[in-house]
């Protein structure tokens, strides 16, 4: 499932939801917190029964508007 990583994270549902692969999702931050919105997934375990877990970030990808890039 590596070709999964670094994808979107509905890019990366869809795919397994085509394939009929069963999934869970868990969302990976940091305290401070990022401020992103553009969820990829970053680690994807498959499970013993068949399934996926997928861990996912949120990422600021758009940084133009972000104060938080600038020096």
């Amino acid at each position: 499932m590596e070709e999964l990583l670094g994808l979107p994270l509905d890019t990366g549902t869809g795919i397994l939801k085509q394939k009929g692969i069963r999934f869970s999702l868990k969302e990976a931050r940091c305290n401070k917190g990022t401020g992103g919105s553009d969820a990829r997934i970053i680690a994807v375990r498959e499970q013993a029964d068949g399934s996926v877990e997928i861990l996912y970030s949120l990422f600021v990808t758009d940084v133009r508007n972000d104060t938080s890039c600038k020096q």
